[in-house]
This record gives structure tokens, sequence and C-alpha cells, in this order.
């Protein structure tokens, strides 16, 4: 039957409050959870289950049966582009020397069965390779710390530091050598360029302050091994100065160590390289050649430790140039005489001269063009000061490393004879400076258990231009002036006489010859360290403690290395030749540009940095009154460190 509505709902909620109920009676009746185990407490913790995976099988080899080995030319040693702590002990000189030549004449006999032997056939030479290079490698680090304790410190600005640096760089650029022109916009003016860099290096006279250390020589006066200015036998060795750096690890050293310095910058750069080459060239127009090396070493080391300014510390800085032009001749040297037999008897067979030339033509120049700028910029500014207290410290807010490393390695070809309608350009320029502001400020206890460098840096420029194959220049002959001007009209005939030179005797078959317009080869390096090592240490510790604020290395390593052989060069023109050595050196002494007028800072830093003190630096005692903090606390006569 129905019911209303009212007794419809009244009906329905019974209903579901009865299942409520029922349900919350269901809750109590369930099985309680049986734990078996250990219950748990702080001595034990929750029940694990350790599983252990093992695979047994390893994978084997695949050998396919294919050889995937490419046959490379074996590089030499010092043409690895890698850095100086690897490579210094090697001397970076000529690849090695010229074996066979790689041009040679390929015959095809060509004698059918049942016909006449035919005539072989001549495979020219190939072409000469052209190389243009141009490589830009620089570095900028800036890497200024600041590792303070409770006390407070008031630092030396670093605007002052920086415009000190500019100083310093501005000075190393008075001494610098010859300039270097721009790279050139295109191939045209390739040879341009190298008349620019001889017009430079051929009018370059020395400059720079008094106080500098400069020697230039010119000529034959340059060839050779000359090391800060005096010639000497053979290469010093940089591994044996390097600085070293103690290590966190080292148990054997005191119980704290405190590195704000022991930066390294190194610019590497390897250019070898053959022009096209033969016993004899002839050249129709002039013969231009250059050899340059110039370096430059600036440093201020002048230190204030305890309030007292130190010297230069020239003692314990290595500041070296080394620079080296050597040429090596191409034939092996015998004390034999020429054509004597083991018996003593001499060979009396008629001379062997080409019976047809082979000519090559190249309409345009032949060019070996590299250029490589090299430039680390670093900064490493740190203020350290605290008091150590622990049993063992090892703090680093230095030991930057930055390398620029390039090896170039390009090769040609040789012939028999080399005609070149116009001139012969070769020019090699290397440049060299380095740059380092190490004027640290320090304070510690003066007692036997501190051991403190604030020098001990090594500025080293190592450069060397070194050629295998020695020209001989002569004049013009009239058979060889005829050949340039056939050649240059368009025909490919080499006359009788050319190929029964006495030059080629012994040649086979074949004479090889390239004509060209130019042979142009340039080489420019380029290469520039510039640090700023200011430190200002603050630092008390018990027991033994060694501080380093110095141990610097600036290193630029360059070699251009040109290998070839003995030729006889006849040249129409004029011929041009020359060599310029250039070493400088500037070590300041008395006056530190971070400390006096001469930097330009007190006069014209000082009051621009702190424009809120009212005291400035003062000269009135004829020695550094300090610089002014910025807290109002007026003249520091500990060098600008307040704590």
């Amino acid at each position: 039957m129905a019911f209303d509505f009212t007794t419809e709902a009244i009906a329905h909620f019974i209903g579901a409050f009865n299942q409520i109920i029922e349900e919350a009676r269901l809750r109590t009746d369930h099985d309680p959870f049986d734990n078996v185990g250990p219950d748990y407490g702080l001595g034990n913790g929750l029940n694990t289950i350790t599983i252990n995976l093992s695979a047994p099988m390893q994978p084997v080899a695949v050998d396919t049966g294919i050889s995937y080995s490419i046959q490379l030319l074996p590089l030499p040693e010092p043409f690895t582009p890698v850095s100086v702590f690897m490579q210094t002990g090697a001397d970076p000189g000529l690849p090695f020397l010229i074996g066979g030549l790689p041009v040679v004449p390929q015959s095809m006999p060509g004698v059918p069965f049942g016909y006449a032997a035919q005539p072989f056939v001549v495979s020219p030479p190939p072409p000469p390779p052209s190389y243009a290079t141009v490589v830009y490698q620089q570095n900028l680090l800036a890497d200024s710390d600041r590792l303070l304790g409770g006390d407070t410190v008031a630092e030396l600005p670093q605007e002052a530091a920086a415009l000190a640096l500019d100083w310093l760089v501005e000075e190393g650029t008075a001494l610098a050598g010859p300039d270097i022109p721009e790279v050139p916009e295109s191939g045209a003016d390739i040879a341009v360029t190298g008349h620019e860099v001889y017009a430079s290096a051929t009018a370059f006279v020395p400059d720079g302050p008094e106080e500098a250390q400069v020697v230039a020589l010119t000529g034959e006066d340059a060839a050779g091994i000359h090391v800060d200015g005096e010639e000497s036998e053979k290469l010093p060795d940089l591994t044996e100065v390097l600085p070293v750096l103690p290590e966190a690890d080292d148990d054997t050293g005191p119980a704290h160590d405190v590195i704000t310095g022991g930066n390294t910058v190194v610019n590497e750069g390897y250019i070898s390289f053959s022009l096209a080459e033969a016993p004899v060239i002839a050249v129709m127009g002039d013969s231009l050649s250059l050899v340059s090396i110039s370096q430059t070493n600036v440093i201020s080391d002048l230190d204030t430790v305890n309030g007292m300014l130190q010297g230069a510390g020239g003692a314990d800085n290595v500041v070296s140039s080394v620079a080296s032009f050597l040429s090596t001749s191409s034939e092996p040297e015998s004390d034999d005489g020429d054509g004597a037999e083991e018996d003593g008897t001499v060979k009396d067979d008629a001379p062997v001269f080409p019976s047809i030339a082979s000519v090559v033509r190249i309409e345009g120049d032949v060019v070996n063009f590299n250029y490589l700028y090299q430039q680390n910029m670093v900064d490493d500014d740190d203020v350290v000061g605290m008091e150590l207290t622990a049993s063992k410290t090892f703090i680093q807010s230095g030991g930057n490393l930055t390398v620029n490393a390039t090896s170039l390695l390009e090769l040609s070809y040789i012939y028999d004879l080399i005609v070149v309608g116009g001139d012969i350009i070769n020019v090699s320029i290397i440049n060299q400076m380095n740059v380092l502001l190490d004027d640290d400020f320090i304070t510690y206890p003066e007692d036997e258990g501190w051991d403190v460098t604030s020098s001990g840096n090594v500025l080293w420029n190592q450069a060397s231009v070194n050629s295998i194959g020695i020209d001989i220049y002569q004049a013009m002959s009239d058979e060889f002036a005829a050949l340039g001007d056939s050649l240059a009209a368009g025909s490919d005939a080499v006359s009788g006489s050319i190929l029964r030179h006495e030059a080629f005797e012994g040649q086979d078959e074949v004479l090889s010859v390239l004509y060209i317009d130019d042979l142009i080869s340039l080489q420019v390096v380029d290469q520039v360290n510039i640090l700023s090592d200011v430190d200002q240490v603050h630092v008390s510790a018990q027991g033994d403690a060694a501080a380093i604020a110095g141990a610097n290395a600036l290193i630029n390593i360059a070699a251009i290395s040109e290998f070839g052989i003995d030729s006889e060069v006849l040249v129409g023109g004029e011929v041009y030749s020359d060599a310029l050595m250039h070493q400088a050196g500037l070590i300041v002494e008395e006056d530190s540009p971070l400390l006096t007028q001469e930097g330009g800072l007190v006069t014209e830093a000082v009051a621009f940095l702190m424009d809120d003190v009212d005291q400035q630096a003062e000269d009135a005692d004829g020695g550094y009154c300090g610089y002014a903090a910025g807290d109002d606390m007026g003249g520091d006569p500990m060098g600008g460190l307040l704590v």
C-alpha cells in the first residue's frame, strides 16, 4: 500500500538511521591486527627485508672483424697544444727534417702486347696550397674575494688598484716593440700588411723610462740565442723556476695555509709551416724578409708588511726574456769528399740532367698567413682578515689558472724550380708582454712560527723563429730572366740551358716547375698577460702558519718554425732583409703606483673614490702616509688596512 508523503519520509529516515547504527556496531566487531615480531621501540627499528640481486652474466665484446683505424700524419710532440706544465721541457723547434721530394714524376710505360713501346705520360705536380688563419684567444677573469672574520677591515678601493694597473700597462706599452697592424681585410691586402710590418720593425726606436732595462739588436747581431739581452749558448728551463704551491692534503707543511696569490696565466702558440720550396727560385721582382721578436716585462712588487714598506722583492722574483733566431741547413753535414766511394775511388760518370719540364701555373699568389692573438687579463685582488682558531686551516683565494694554447701545422710541396713573377715576402714577428701588479698589504704576528711570501713571482717570455733551409741570394741571370718573361707571356717552354743548370744535375727525367705571381709568408704572434694581485691579508693563528701573497707566474711561449731546403734565390729587383731582437724590462723599485703620486692615485683617485673622507693622503714626512679609509677614521699607516 502506498504511504503519504510524510509517512514515506519518516520511514526512509528510520531505515537510513538503522544502517548507520549497524555500520557503527560492525567497527567494534572486526578482528584485531596481529603483529608478528618484536614490538617497536627506541632500541630496535622497523622490520626490514633484505633482497639480494645477482647478475653473474657479463657482456662479451663483439668483434666484427672490421678495422676502423685511420693512418694519419704523425705530428711531432712539440706541436700538441698543451699547457706549459706538460710541454715546457720540450724545445718548440722544428718538427722534422725534409725527407724525399713529395712531388715525383709518374710514368706509364704503356707497352701493350704486340705493339711498340709508347712514350711515358708525365703527371704534373699538384699546385701548392695557400693558408690564411686568424686566431683570437682571450681570457678575462675577475676573482676578487672577501673573506672577513668578526673584525672590520677597511680595504683599499678596487678602483685604486685598477688605476695603478692601468699605469703599469701604459708603461709596458711605451716599452713594447714595433706595432702590429690589424688583420688585413682581404687576401689582396696581405702583401700590404707584410710591407707595413717590415716598415714598422725597421723604423723601430726603443723608448721607455730611464730606469727600464732595454736591449735592441738588429741584423746579424740579433741571430742566435739571447737571454735578458745577453748572448747564450743554450735555452734556460722554465720548469726549474716555476712556483710551487702547498696542497690542501699536505701533512708535512704548517698547520695553517693562506694562499691569496699563486695565479698562473699562460699563452702558448706554435706555428710550423713550409712554403712552396725549390733548390732554385727565380724572383722577377723584389725579395723582402724580416724576423722580429719583442719581449716586455713590467712588474710592481712593493709590499707593506706589518706597517713597513718592503723592497721590490727583486731577489725573489724571476723576470726573464728568452729569444732565439736559428737557421739550419737542410743538407746533412758530412766529412767525406763529394763522389768518394768507400774504396777511395771517385765516380766519373757523365752528369745526368732532366730532359723535359712540367710546368704548374697559378694565376695569383701563393700565401701562408697566420695571425695569432692571445691575451689573459686576471684580477685577483683579495681581502682576507680573520683569526685562525682551528687545529688545521687551508684557505686559497688565489691559485687561478688561465691558458691560451694554439698549434698550427701547414705543409706544402717541393719543386725543382719556382719562378715568381712578382715579389717574395717572408715576414715573421712575435710580440710578448707581461704586466704584474703585486703590491700587497700584510699584517701577521711576528714570531718564528710564521712564514710569509709576498714575492716569488715569475715573468717569463720565450720566443723563437727557426728555419731549416738557408737561402743564398744572387743577381738574376739572363737565362732565368728570359724564362720569367716567357712564362709571364703564357708559354710553358723551358729552354735546354735551364734544364742543364748545375743545380738540376742528377735529377730524374722531369723538371717540375712552378710559376706564380707572388710568394707571401706572413706570420704574426701577439701575446699579452696582465695580472693584478693586490692582496690585503690580516691573519693571526696559534702554531705554525704560512701566507703566500705572491708566487704568480705570467708565461708567454711562442715558436715560429719554417722548414724547407737550401735554395739559390735569383732576384731581379732589390733584396731587403733585416732582423730585430728587442727585450725590455721595468721593475718598479722605489715608488709603488698604489702609494705615490707617480701612479696618479693619491692626487687623482683618492679624492674621487673617497669623497666622504676629509683626510687625504699626505707626504709631509717624505714617505707614504696611507689611504684614508671609507669610515672617517683618517690616515692608515698600515697601507689601507684597518682592523
